[in-house]
């Protein structure tokens, strides 16, 4: 009788939510959807036969034991003493020195401030009379290095976001969640590339140029915490900090394979980021941790969140996986706009999907919920229906005056302007939808996003469904890393991630291996993220956890050569 009546309203919410918003005949939809096939076909071709005889970039293979361990091992290692904090420090510096003429993922080092914490870290260690318990209790991340994105503030590193006009700017102070990790013993060690005020699906910028993957140098690392995740993958840093309001930490896990998660929201301070979001925009920006081990994400969130998110969160909690209720859905439902789930990530959604079944013995059950549909729609609108938000052109100008996108989008077609191609497009596509704002068919939409914001937030169906132990698994992207500018004609793709934005639920990104061309898979595809209610981190970090042990682990980019001399 109750699912009788849950499937009821799902047909009454979906019925109430297309007569609001998609108030035209189906045979749009179906032209829409046949028109951006024929397109990306192309488009892909195009891009193939581009990138074909392109030489691929291939990093050093790894060859200490250092670059590859856990950031929870690296803090125990030197606690105990097997490691000096001064070979870790240098471990990573030599790392970074590697890779980065490669790859291009950091944009200002830490180093000669690094190496100086290490030696007073390893003078501590040498001295103390305290033991290695009351040292993890009262400084878990004692000496381990860390890195992250450009937009969040490191004391004497820049802060540039990707803008030329911000092309001298040093942080004057930390971000909150930079002290909350520096007085936990950790040792800032390097910030990374950005897209242009953190706006786009790729890490490119014209001050710090792009960045490159480290599984295929021709394809792009996501955004906006592209640089992070491809400093992470390429052992560059054991342990790194994102922010996340459309998928920012997700989309770039994704592509590099690594694991990363979006908290649930106002539990980790955004103070101290760019750029600086008001109203509810604050709200559906969070800070978070990514790392290449699952553990990490955990250590780090309880660092992060402090002694009352940790409480909130439950981070704390055992839990077994035996005792959860899995749920899954194979995609959006087919919004004409976004590229269907392809194959590999259909693949690996399933692979982890058979193996809860076959491993744990727990149920999985199939759902759909058709709101999903409208997933880019309710995230843009909710994004721009925030008044007091400076607009993007404004951000553009470092918010002094605003930028004209129409006259860059000129300058740019002669070499003159400031500002990349994909910046100026979404300023041009922002100035559009001012001109159509408060028309019948814009408060159409509004309605329809307030009933969709409604359902989800009351938790009418979600949380019913969920409970207390059960999670949610959904691709984080429609497919594998794309080629470099790619993403300009495959745009919305990003609704996979964005939707949990605005519906402001914890989700953690894990990796499910490579496909047949060699690049990641995972949770972040199908099994793209796992999704849980309000405060419920614990669960998905469990999850991300129980399936590292099993199924998920990181791969690296290049060879290991630990022990060979």
């Amino acid at each position: 009788m109750m699912k009788q009546h849950e499937d009821n309203y799902e047909r009454t919410v979906a019925q109430r939510i297309r007569e609001r918003i998609m108030n035209h005949p189906p045979y749009i939809d179906k032209g829409a959807r046949i028109l951006r096939t024929g397109f990306e076909f192309v488009a892909y071709i195009i891009f193939a036969l581009i990138n074909r005889k392109s030489p691929k970039v291939h990093l050093p293979p790894i060859n200490d034991e250092i670059l590859l361990d856990s950031a929870v091992d690296l803090a125990r290692k030197i606690r105990e003493r097997i490691y000096s904090c001064e070979d870790v420090v240098i471990a990573f510096m030599q790392r970074i020195q590697e890779i980065n003429p490669l790859v291009n993922c950091v944009v200002d080092e830490n180093f000669e401030k690094a190496l100086d914490r290490a030696r007073e870290v390893d003078d501590f260690l040498d001295t103390t009379d305290k033991s290695v318990d009351v040292i993890e209790k009262e400084l878990p991340f004692l000496g381990v290095p860390f890195s992250c994105k450009d937009s969040i503030a490191v004391k004497g590193l820049k802060q540039t976001i990707g803008l030329m006009s911000r092309k001298e700017t040093v942080a004057e102070e930390n971000a909150t969640a930079i002290n909350a990790l520096v007085e936990a013993g950790g040792i800032p060690l390097a910030v990374t590339n950005v897209p242009e005020v953190c706006l786009w699906w790729e890490s490119v910028n014209p001050l710090h140029g792009r960045t490159l993957n480290p599984y295929d140098s021709r394809r792009l690392v996501g955004g906006s915490s592209g640089g992070e995740a491809c400093l992470l993958t390429s052992c560059g840093s054991p342990l790194g900090i994102g922010s996340d309001i459309g998928g920012s930490i997700r989309i770039p896990a994704h592509f590099n394979g690594i694991y990363g998660h979006k908290p649930t929201f106002s539990i980790v301070s955004n103070s101290g980021s760019l750029p600086d979001l008001r109203g509810e925009m604050n709200e559906f920006l969070v800070i978070g941790p990514m790392a290449k081990r699952a553990k990490d994400l955990r250590a780090t969130l309880k660092i992060l969140g402090g002694e009352v998110g940790r409480k909130k969160l439950q981070l704390d909690k055992k839990v077994d996986i035996k005792d959860m209720k899995f749920y899954f859905m194979e995609d959006d439902g087919g919004f004409p706009l976004i590229s269907p789930v392809d194959g590999d990530m259909k693949g690996a959604l399933f692979r982890v999907v058979n193996h809860l079944k076959s491993h744990y013995g727990v149920e999985v059950e199939q759902v759909c919920f058709s709101k999903f549909f409208h997933a880019i729609e309710m995230w843009s609108l909710k994004m721009s229906a925030v008044e007091e938000a400076p607009s993007f052109c404004e951000e553009l100008a470092n918010r002094k005056g605003e930028i004209n996108p129409f006259w860059e989008m000129v300058k740019l077609a002669v070499g003159k302007s400031n500002h990349s191609f994909p910046a100026i497009a979404v300023a041009m596509a922002e100035k559009l939808a001012y001109l159509q704002a408060d028309t019948k068919y814009q408060r159409k939409i509004i309605e329809g996003c307030d009933l969709l914001r409604e359902e989800f937030q009351c938790g009418i169906l979600l949380q019913h469904l969920l409970g207390e132990n059960g999670v949610f698994l959904y691709p984080s992207y429609p497919h594998p890393a794309l080629f470099h500018n790619q993403a300009m004609l495959m745009p919305f793709g990003f609704a996979y991630q964005s939707i949990f934005n605005v519906l402001k639920l914890p989700v953690t990104q894990c990796p499910v291996g490579l496909s047949k061309e060699g690049l990641p898979l995972g949770i972040q595809v199908y099994i793209g993220f796992v999704v849980s209610r309000l405060h419920n981190d614990h669960l998905t970090l469990s999850v991300a956890e129980a399936l590292e042990e099993t199924l998920c682990q990181w791969v690296p980019p290049c060879g290991v050569a630990v022990g060979e001399n």
